[in-house]
């Protein structure tokens, strides 16, 4: 997944640019935890006293142990912090590092305070070792040497360790977002500069959807309990579709059956009226695509697509260019190929507890 560089952030996550716009869906998998009880210490007696006074301490008082705050598995919780943090080893811009976070519901970390940094600099260096440049979450964007952080607050009422000499000014030079330095100080540099990063995300600030075991409070439970539905009302490729769905812990949908098919289509017709731009609203991507082999129709968890649902509308599939490699699926629920521009609103749809990717063709049920 790439995103735009310039002065204005554009989210780029695939490589296709051809044809028209489409709509996208696709699905998380999620795991319920078990819960587990403590039992109680029962009573062994009464202690034995003199004077009035217990010679005995009598039976321990045995608590329940808070539970660990919840959200993305991938995501470490601070106590000290209060706080969720993610390192993020791979290699991204700034405008990447921002939106990577922002998909994962979190924030790029702006440390705050020097108890902070220093817990910065250490996940850094237990997931990174060795690494001496990181993306924070600062940037004069929005009025040159006026840094801020990214709820837009300057960041010289907080710990700021800049580097001697630094920041330096002017717009020629396009250094216009904050690192963490190879002196450990802040340093700004050229937005398109590729660093680690590391994302946050306040406990305060975080609903857990116990129903489909994910922060995300906009995936809704289907009635039988096997899956949770989310629609996506912004118009994205279906590589875009299907990176998005990976970030969220997700994956692009695959239709089972012609109820499902049926289901995915009315819920992107409930909504697509109200979603602005130019993009094909009857097409929503799926998860199958020939990009292998053309005309060998594989899901994306390499399953042949005549295992699961395959009726194609009329003329399909018609790839006489051999440019149409990504399955999308037409609101009135038949299969369809497609180039990869925009797709539009797509559904993201996790499985919990009750079904497994496994068996996903069996329990989909709305």
């Amino acid at each position: 997944m790439s995103v735009g560089m310039g002065s204005k952030p554009k989210l780029r996550m695939g490589s296709e640019t051809k044809g028209r716009a489409r709509l996208g869906l696709m699905s998380i998998d999620t795991k319920v935890k078990g819960m587990h009880s403590m039992s109680m210490l029962a009573e062994l007696g009464k202690p034995a006293t003199k004077k009035g006074r217990s010679t005995s301490a009598g039976p321990a008082v045995v608590g329940t142990p808070k539970p660990e705050p919840k959200y993305r598995t991938d995501y470490r919780y601070v106590p000290e912090q209060d706080a969720f943090y993610k390192v993020h080893k791979e290699l991204r811009n700034w405008y990447d590092a921002y939106m990577y976070c922002e998909l994962e519901g979190s924030s790029l970390l702006y440390p705050k305070t020097e108890e902070e940094w220093k817990l910065f600099k250490g996940l850094v260096q237990e997931i990174s070792p060795n690494t001496s440049d990181v993306w924070v979450g600062a940037h004069d964007l929005f009025a040159l040497d006026f840094y801020v952080d990214m709820d837009g607050k300057d960041i010289a009422q907080y710990y700021s360790p800049w580097s001697p000499g630094e920041p330096s000014s002017g717009r020629t030079n396009r250094e216009y977002c904050v690192q963490l330095w190879y002196d450990g100080n802040l340093n700004n540099n050229d937005c398109s500069e590729v660093f680690p990063f590391v994302c946050k995300r306040l406990n305060r600030d975080v609903t857990f959807n116990s129903a489909c075991q994910t922060p995300d409070p906009e995936f809704i439970p289907s009635k039988n309990g096997t899956r949770c539905y989310k629609v996506h009302k912004q118009p994205k490729t279906w590589s875009e579709a299907f990176s998005i769905c990976n970030v969220e812990q997700a994956y692009l949908s695959i239709i089972n059956d012609k109820e499902e098919a049926e289901f995915v289509g009315q819920k992107v017709k409930s909504v697509i009226d109200g979603v602005p731009g130019d993009f094909n609203r009857n097409r929503i991507a799926v998860g199958f695509h020939d990009k292998f082999s053309e005309g060998f129709y594989k899901t994306i968890y390499g399953q042949d697509l005549n295992s699961v649902y395959h009726e194609w509308a009329a003329g399909q599939p018609g790839d006489k260019a051999e440019i149409e490699d990504c399955g999308t699926l037409t609101v009135d629920g038949f299969l369809t190929t497609s180039p990869a521009p925009k797709i539009g609103c797509f559904l993201s749809v996790s499985v919990t507890s009750r079904s497994t990717r496994r068996n996903r063709r069996r329990t989909w049920r709305k």
